[in-house]
């Protein structure tokens, strides 16, 4: 094979520099894409389970109840069980720090035995205090480590330091006692504060309540055998939970989003894997004369074919290598923006370093080969089948038609596998239906372009460019046509970028009309009070004390102040378990503040019968859509001191949480759900009240005191909320660039084989007379008739992907049930920036055709 190798291989991309980094280009952005989405992903499922269950991975098993918490007593009785080797309490809960400017730091009490000596953890105080000192702290209560992150900011010579949770501000004592960590227990080094687990607990004003209990099994047991014994001593106050459930519920809130990365990182390899094989085919074409000289020395179809695979996988080895620091790079360039609007829209999630994993890397070079290796396949068959007589002889190359029906069916088995999945998606793995179905619809659809684009070319843009276009138009409409395999994978790719672009936009679409529809009939206060940051439902905000209520009133008497409280659960129930919101709102309050406003408030006559009703709720749409809870039935939450069992009245539409509400009476519920603080006062303002003057009166009044308040008028809360969809999705924006630059790369591609293969053609066209700037004008034409069929075909396909993105996918994920907005002015608009980038794209290769020297084109072979 070297001898193959030196006059095929090397000598070939050596005098094809440019088409080899181009497949090399598209190699690298391909894989770079996927290993930045790689890497994010598992950073976001190490985020998430960091934030749902801070320093687990050292226990066997879990007890919590969500944020009731659990009874601390209850630890002794779990240590009798038999089986269980250890139990560790621990209380975690996100504070502020007044003295930071209110920044938020997670309070950690847990068991310890001497000054930071926790078994399991590897952590040691780094600067510890004088003796003198020492024994000061020793007689003090609410004794705090502090991270070393945490040191930095407050300076490691305090000695106290002031913490705002439970609705009230406490002072703890530090000394400079700083942490350093290792191994699992390195988030203790952020802004991180570690106490006892009895301080923590009073600090958050629940003494008698942990957060969760760890325990550790002995060697051998029998892991479900422990676990309902656990049960019958727990009694439904808490819930055991395995790490494989603790952290399935952590990834769930986030698996949309993780999913919607994958697809995107493996949409730029399927692109890019289009473009490899149109370029090898077309080097395949132009190389059959060698192909046939090689065959008469005896070269077998297995050599012939051998050669091209590897061919592909030397460009794909040198893509892959470069995509990994460019990936690396993108993934921590990407990972502040993604990580600050996941923690306003879903739950906080830590500031942790960016970690590649090892089989992250092994996964980019695999991707990157296979994808090659994939698109080798075709080209390298077609070498192997040539003909050594015909190819010699030049004689055109045969078998399309067969080529032709092998796409054509692969297409159609393709289409009706996916309806299939479909079909049967209720009897697939969660998610495989849906986004296998997906998958195959996209891949078929990408097949079968080529088709449609050759078809639309020869029937209708070649006629159109010949009765009414000039000759350079109608030369470039004809070389599509001429070109199918050439120009038919490029518009492949373009379509695309351009369907995704359009989903992403409709998804946006679709997402902002329901959510403002929403929040314009559903959150009707005129103004919205809530303390450390802006309304949000993922906990973000710090709970305040009623008494910030009577404060609101005491600046403004005319007002009416509504407290709502949020809760998040660990629900199971008849099979479904998920973390669920508990929103808990005043619901008299509510009915009689709402029932005269125009337009009247949907469903605003159940927020009357739960005022009403003893021991009622009302459930979200998605919740009932998600978990199969109807109207009347019963439905059991966690409470604090048990089961808390409820009638559901109705539905209501809410698109708070994607895993589904549940809305409760808060003057029934207090006790139930451990709801008298307060996460959102909503303010309601007399007619004709101006609402800024009041805004700035309550601003005014509350400055200064232990908490920062936001009140914020509901329009900003509404503008808040639209942005975080934006910034949301905004991140699948970023991936498709990547995909449309992928597919940028596949136009310069075919139009630089294009001006290689027609370089004679051009040759005789300036020799009878053809000025340069028409040669210009024919490629540029066929560029712009590249994209714009591309475009065309990829904004029809883009409409049913909306559909199926929105009723399908998004439903499955989250129960949301939108209405389809169709993207109108934004198709319009990408496909405007479509067609520029592909003129933009064809203006090289249109000016090396414009520089080609006549005698030698003319006598190109």
């Amino acid at each position: 094979m070297q001898l193959p190798f030196r006059t095929l291989s090397a000598g070939y991309w050596r005098h094809h520099r440019a088409r080899a980094l181009l497949i090399i280009a598209t190699v690298t952005l391909g894989v770079a894409a996927w290993v930045a989405t790689s890497a994010l992903n598992g950073h976001l499922d190490r985020g998430s389970r960091d934030a749902a269950t801070p320093l687990a991975g050292a226990a066997d098993l879990y007890v919590s109840n969500g944020d009731n918490g659990v009874p601390a007593d209850l630890a002794d009785k779990l240590a009798q069980v038999p089986g269980v080797r250890s139990v560790r309490s621990l209380v975690s809960e996100r504070v502020r720090l007044p003295g930071l400017h209110d920044q938020t730091a997670l309070l950690l009490g847990t068991a310890m035995e001497g000054d930071l000596d926790i078994p399991g953890w590897d952590v040691q105080v780094v600067r510890s205090p004088t003796p003198a000192t020492f024994r000061t702290i020793f007689l003090a209560r609410k004794i705090a480590f502090i991270g070393k992150g945490l040191a930095k900011q407050l300076h490691s010579e305090v000695d106290h330091f002031d913490v705002l949770a439970g609705g009230r501000v406490e002072r703890l004592t530090c000394a400079g006692m700083i942490v350093k960590a290792h191994g699992p227990a390195l988030p203790l080094e952020g802004n991180v504060i570690v106490m006892s687990c009895g301080d923590a607990a009073a600090v958050l004003g629940r003494p008698d309540f942990v957060s969760r209990i760890d325990l550790s099994l002995e060697s051998g047991t029998d892991r479900a055998e422990i676990c309902r014994r656990l049960d019958s001593v727990l009694q439904d106050a808490a819930r055991v939970w395995t790490p494989e459930e603790h952290d399935h519920r952590a990834r769930e809130l986030l698996t949309g989003i993780t999913t919607g990365l994958s697809l995107c990182g493996i949409g730029g390899l399927v692109v890019g894997l289009f473009l490899i094989s149109s370029t090898l085919t077309v080097s395949v074409a132009e190389r059959r004369f060698e192909i046939g000289v090689l065959r008469s020395l005896g070269a077998t179809r297995a050599q012939i074919g051998a050669l091209f695979v590897c061919e592909a996988l030397a460009l794909g080895v040198v893509g892959s290598c470069l995509a990994l620091p460019l990936g690396l790079a993108l993934a921590h360039l990407g990972l502040g923006p993604m990580r600050e609007v996941l923690s306003d829209v879903f739950l906080p999630l830590p500031a942790l370093r960016l970690e590649v994993a090892s089989h992250t890397w092994i996964g980019a070079i695999a991707g990157g080969l296979s994808t090659v290796l994939l698109a080798s396949v075709i080209p390298a068959l077609r070498a192997a089948r040539e003909d050594p007589v015909a190819a010699l002889r030049k004689l055109p190359a045969g078998q399309e038609c067969i080529h032709m029906g092998i796409r054509i069916a692969g297409a159609l088995g393709l289409m009706l596998a996916a309806i299939s999945c479909l079909a049967l998606k209720g009897f697939l793995p969660p998610r495989i239906g849906a986004f296998a179905a997906l998958l195959m619809v996209d891949v078929a659809a990408l097949a079968a372009i080529p088709l449609l684009a050759g078809a639309l070319a020869r029937l209708i843009v070649r006629p159109l460019a010949q009765r009414f276009l000039g000759i350079e138009d109608y030369l470039a409409a004809d070389n599509l046509v001429r070109s199918p395999g050439r120009t038919g994978l490029v518009m492949t790719a373009f379509a695309a970028g351009i369907a995704l672009f359009l989903q992403t936009g409709g998804l946006i679409r679709s997402n902002e009309m329901a959510i403002g529809a929403w929040v314009d009939h559903s959150i009707a206060g005129d103004l919205f009070v809530t303390a450390g940051g802006p309304l949000t439902a993922s906990g973000r905000t710090t709970p305040m004390p009623e008494a910030v209520g009577s404060s609101l009133l005491d600046a403004s008497p005319e007002l009416t102040v509504m407290p709502m409280r949020f809760r998040h659960l660990d629900w199971q129930q008849a099979g479904h378990s998920a973390r669920i919101l508990l929103m808990a709102l005043d619901a008299s309050t509510y009915y009689a503040l709402n029932k005269d406003r125009l337009p009247p408030l949907p469903e605003l006559d159940l927020y009357r019968q739960l005022a009403q009703t003893p021991e009622a709720a009302l459930v979200s749409e998605n919740f009932a859509a998600l978990h199969g809870v109807g109207i009347g039935d019963n439905l059991t939450l966690p409470g604090t001191a048990g089961p808390v069992r409820l009638r559901v009245l109705g539905t209501v539409v809410d698109y708070s949480c994607s895993r589904g509400a549940v809305v409760v009476d808060r003057s029934r519920c207090k006790e139930a759900f451990n709801v008298d603080l307060v996460d959102v006062f909503g303010v309601y303002l007399p007619p004709g009240a101006d609402i800024e003057a009041v805004q700035r009166r309550l601003q005014q009044a509350t400055d200064g005191g232990p908490q920062t308040l936001c009140i914020m008028a509901r329009g900003e809360v509404r503008g808040h909320i639209m942005g975080m969809i934006d910034r949301l999705y905004g991140l699948a924006y970023t991936q498709e660039v990547v995909i449309a630059t992928v597919a940028l790369l596949g136009v310069v591609t075919a139009l630089l084989i294009s001006v290689l293969q027609r370089r004679q053609e051009f040759g005789l066209l300036r020799a009878i007379g053809a000025t340069p700037g028409q040669v210009v004008r024919t490629v540029l034409a066929e560029s712009l008739l590249m994209g714009g069929l591309g475009t065309a075909l990829g904004l029809a396909a883009g409409l049913p992907m909306v559909w199926y993105a929105v009723r399908v996918i998004l439903f499955d994920e989250t129960g949301f049930l939108l209405p389809i907005a169709y993207p109108w002015s934004a198709a319009v608009a990408i496909g405007c920036l479509a067609l520029v980038g592909a003129v933009f794209a064809g203006l090289g290769p249109a000016l090396n055709a414009a520089k080609l020297e006549i005698a030698k084109a003319v006598a190109y072979e």
